[in-house]
């Protein structure tokens, strides 16, 4: 080990003032990222389409307001103290906010949670039921062709593709009709009004046949096309997510889903449905609608956010305007008319919405145990607004009831070292599957195998294949040798499919006088890529264009953002920018990720030393968030981006791309419970998507329930970087990356700590996930990194291995109990070790700056309940 240097005498000085403590205090959350033009909105909600939404909508609205009016209030509104408008204010989100009146205090349990919530009644006053299209629509013609209004259809005479007339939006340039022309099979030549009209006859008539087609099977209208999955032996014909059928009821969640879609700026739809979620249970989901509720309402009530994403504002207000039209039937008399037409226009409706979407947060954080973010939630409105004594008599009491139980919580987390380090501010979700999920993957089919060996395995890098993915007889996969393997013999070797690189500022370098170490390869992680120097104005042009052979706009010095470099192609190997070209680096290139990489690393505060101009403080770790994900997800939706546009299919979801497809799914998770924070789950990813261009009002293949699904297949798949090169006999050392567990940091001791993150990269090798975990080292292979090409993971047998004997290696240097492996694998440990064993006594060991609990602590190890109800 080399001798820890001294601080110099300047540090010590500067030590010395430190502001008091309480001064500084970190912020609760990430900062968002400084967006402006990154997104293309969609075009204005026609008025078809507003009237068929407002109805869609209204039917599981009623619902709640009979429900009101059934049982008394338990605590309602009093006339005499309240606006007199107030009922006139509520016509937006009122019943929402009044059923959640009744419940204020404390989260649905689990046995309260209601699958059939909203649902109207039979004709017999008990049976619960969906809505029938007659409902909807009213009695029909049989032998009339009547398809519902959406999104998709333009009663003007033109036809809508991706949002855009393609008659008359400017959208539609020749470039993109060219394109679109040619995946179709048709001839590309041509004017631009030719080509228009050409692809606008060929969309009619494909629509003609697929109404033709949906008539005969009762369908019509479908909406998110299920991705044909054929090449992974899964048929998905003429499928969708959500179907509108004459014969077939819709659900509450149908509707507020489809009314969504033709009117996405709508934050009424948000909140409704937001609150239908939470009333199922799905905590989750709730919170990320409420979410996209809070961006909508924010653009609306915060003039600083107003004019930052060009034409958002004026697309929520004319869909809220013209939804309260449609509600009142044009009646130029009423109220809220009135009130409309006054100063504050359609604001004097939102702030119903505003405190329905924040209680719905609150409760939902509560649910999922996030004791931190639960703490800075629940008071954020009633910091900012003013309110009727009644609405924030809600939230206060609700925080008097348990502001000393989120204390303990949080104390006790941050010093239970049983838990990773980025898991100390998260609570948790179970893993049980979502109403929208398809869960028609059987990874044990013999045509998914064959799919999955041909593209993972076989494309290993070794010479010779002795290996092959099989079905155990628990439909869990393993690894199988083929043939006889000797000790020592490499078995698999690949390079990753998906990576996520944080870079870091070394600030300990600056109080120690130390170098700044080099910077790495943003594709090989290699420590000799060609140095970020500023390049003159030629050369700037050729990179900007994209013709350079081992520069982008990324590499390009440019104050404020986050540069990357890449190595340079040598001996007749591609360079290093144009395997990221081929591979993952598409959307992402020449955007500013340095907000990102902030959420996942330490950051300080702008208190300067007297000699120094440089970062003075460390505050906090971002890291704590449980944001040690964001980078890949990046890279995972970015992927997912590029093969929509390579496919021509707008509807591939991100966790059915080939690299997650065949990663453990929900038929896995029935039982397990995953970490969730409001950053890491919730805001985190919602920028990333708005960052790369995506609108996440419009897009639901981006829906909430798709980001965790790609947040849980990684958490149990991915592999941190090991920076400690092997010997002879490598070391899984990975471990001390991944899982290190040491104290939070503390802004008064922040020089003496090591501010550097536990997580800096990782990467996913879906090969590499396929082998299974068994404690101890008893396992029959090992694993480690590469010394020529440092990202490419190799594989060898530490023994002889005959023919059908199953590989296994350890993902961990130390044992696991069983809350552990189950954080780790998406289960418990199933090696023969743990199975052998009736109590979960294989406890980490206080090592590399890890301690135990104390004797009085109420942890895992002392109180295995009430924790692992936690986690498990």
């Amino acid at each position: 080990m080399p001798e820890e240097r001294q601080p110099t005498r300047e540090y010590i000085a500067w030590h010395d003032e430190y502001p008091p403590a309480g001064t500084i205090l970190p912020p609760p959350f990430p900062k968002h990222p400084d967006l402006f033009q990154e997104v293309e909105w969609g075009p204005y909600p026609k008025t078809e389409d507003i009237k068929l939404a407002y109805r869609l909508w209204s039917l599981p609205d009623e619902e709640l307001g009979k429900e009101l009016e059934k049982y008394p209030h338990p605590f309602p509104p009093d006339p005499n103290k309240m606006d007199k408008h107030w009922k006139d204010r509520a016509i937006l989100g009122g019943n929402v906010y009044e059923h959640l009146m009744r419940e204020h205090r404390m989260p649905r349990a689990d046995d309260e949670w209601e699958p059939d919530a909203q649902m109207k009644l039979a004709a017999d006053g008990q049976t619960k039921e969906g809505w029938s299209y007659e409902d909807i629509f009213g009695p029909q013609d049989p032998g009339q062709e009547n398809t519902p209004p959406s999104s998709s259809s333009d009663t003007s005479g033109g036809v809508v593709l991706q949002g855009h007339n393609v008659l008359k939006d400017r959208f539609w340039t020749v470039v993109r009709l060219k394109r679109e022309l040619a995946r179709r099979g048709l001839a590309t030549a041509g004017k631009s009004a030719e080509l228009r009209q050409r692809l606008h006859d060929n969309e009619v008539q494909a629509q003609r046949r697929a109404n033709a087609a949906n008539r005969t099977q009762d369908i019509v209208a479908g909406f998110f096309p299920r991705t044909d999955l054929s090449a992974w032996g899964i048929s998905r014909h003429n499928d969708y997510l959500l179907k509108i059928s004459r014969n077939e009821r819709l659900l509450p969640l149908d509707l507020y889903t489809w009314a969504i879609v033709l009117s996405p700026y709508n934050p009424t739809y948000w909140v409704s449905r937001s609150y239908l979620y939470y009333q199922m249970g799905y905590f989750d989901l709730a919170l990320g609608d409420a979410y996209r509720a809070k961006r909508l309402c924010e653009v609306l009530t915060d003039s600083f956010v107003r004019n930052r994403q060009p034409g958002l504002y004026a697309r929520i207000w004319h869909s809220i305007e013209q939804h309260i039209l449609v509600r009142l039937d044009g009646r130029k008399d009423d109220p809220a008319v009135m009130l409309m037409r006054n100063s504050n226009g359609i604001n004097y409706f939102v702030p119903t919405l505003r405190r329905a979407y924040h209680n719905i947060i609150s409760l939902s954080l509560k649910a999922l145990q996030c004791w931190n973010d639960y703490y800075h939630m629940e008071r954020y409105l009633t910091k900012r607004v003013q309110m009727a004594a009644r609405d924030k008599w809600a939230f206060e009491k609700r925080w008097d009831l348990t502001a000393a139980m989120v204390d303990v919580k949080n104390a006790r987390q941050c010093r239970d070292y049983s838990l990773f380090y980025y898991e100390t501010k998260a609570g948790s979700v179970s893993g049980r599957p979502y109403p929208h999920s398809a869960q028609d993957v059987d990874r044990t089919a013999v045509s998914f195998l064959e799919r999955l060996n041909r593209e993972f395995i076989d494309k290993s890098q070794t010479p010779v294949k002795r290996i092959e993915v099989r079905a155990q007889q628990n439909e869990e996969l393993a690894v199988y040798a083929t043939e006889p393997i000797s000790r020592g013999q490499i078995i698999f070797a690949n390079e990753p499919a998906i990576r996520g690189h944080l870079n870091v500022d070394a600030l300990q370098d600056i109080y120690y006088n130390r170098p700044t170490p080099p910077v790495r390869c943003e594709t090989c992680k290699s420590n000799d890529p060609q140095p970020a120097v500023n390049v003159d104005r030629h050369k700037k042009a050729e990179i900007e264009s994209g013709g350079h052979y081992n520069r982008c706009v990324c590499t390009i010095p440019t104050p404020g953002t986050e540069p990357i470099v890449f190595c340079r192609g040598h001996d007749g190997r591609p360079s290093c920018l144009q395997i990221a070209r081929e591979q993952f680096h598409f959307r992402a290139c020449g955007r500013n990720w340095r907000w990102l990489h902030d959420a996942m690393r330490p950051g300080w505060n702008e208190y300067k030393r007297p000699v120094d101009t440089g970062p003075s403080m460390i505050t906090h770790n971002n890291e704590t968030h449980c944001t040690v994900l964001s980078l890949i997800l990046r890279e995972v939706f970015d992927v997912t981006l590029e093969r929509r546009r390579q496919t021509g299919n707008p509807h591939l979801m991100a966790h059915e791309i080939d690299e997650l497809l065949p990663l453990q799914g929900e038929r896995e998770w029935a039982n397990s419970r995953f970490p969730f924070t409001w950053a890491a789950n919730i805001q985190v990813p919602f920028d990333i998507l708005l960052s790369l261009g995506v609108d996440i009002f419009r897009d639901l293949t981006f829906d909430t329930w798709v980001i965790q699904m790609v947040l849980r297949k990684l958490l149990v798949s991915v592999v941190p970087w090991d920076e400690d090169p092997p010997g002879e006999e490598p070391k899984m050392r990975w471990d001390s990356k991944k899982f290190d567990m040491r104290e939070p940091v503390d802004y008064q001791r922040a020089p003496q700590v090591d501010n550097r993150p536990t997580i800096r990269d990782i990467y996913l090798f879906p090969g590499l996930a396929m082998f299974n975990h068994t404690c101890q080292q008893e396992g029959n292979a090992s694993w480690a990194y590469d010394k020529t090409i440092p990202n490419r993971v190799i594989v060898w047998a530490k023994e002889d291995i005959q023919a059908g004997e199953e590989i296994t290696l350890s993902y961990l240097r130390d044992g696991m109990n069983k809350a552990m492996a189950t954080r780790i694998l998406g289960r418990p440990c199933e090696c023969k070790r743990c199975q052998s064993q009736p109590t979960d006594d294989n406890r980490l060991q206080p090592q590399d700056g890890r301690r135990p609990l104390p004797d009085d602590a109420d942890g895992p190890e002392h109180q295995p309940n009430k924790r692992q109800r936690t986690w498990t």
